[in-house]
């Protein structure tokens, strides 16, 4: 089995740049982070949209890097986002 060589941190790392890459289970495409196919974070121009959904453990691991990586001034919290979604801003409660 090939391990990557591109690290989950590492992909956090560029998502914070906002520039492209990718893992076998996370990618960014620049303004958004993508655990599997479900978007966790995106960057809008008030700072970071957080998707503070339940879904697997890999995905919780996902978010808690983000976390640490990044020290955000503004965070906007959104929940119950389905499994697939790409765009996190209709999710935000004050829009």
């Amino acid at each position: 089995m090939k391990k990557d060589t591109v690290t989950n941190a590492m992909v956090v790392e560029a998502f914070c740049k906002r520039e492209v890459s990718h893992n076998s289970s996370l990618s960014s495409s620049g303004e958004r982070i993508f655990s599997f196919k479900t978007c966790i974070a995106q960057i809008n121009s008030e700072g970071l949209i957080l998707n503070d959904s339940k879904y697997s453990v890999t995905s919780a691991k996902h978010k808690g890097i983000l976390r640490r990586v990044h020290k955000w001034k503004t965070v906007q919290l959104v929940q119950n986002v389905p499994t697939g979604a790409t765009d996190l801003t209709p999710y935000l409660v004050n829009k």
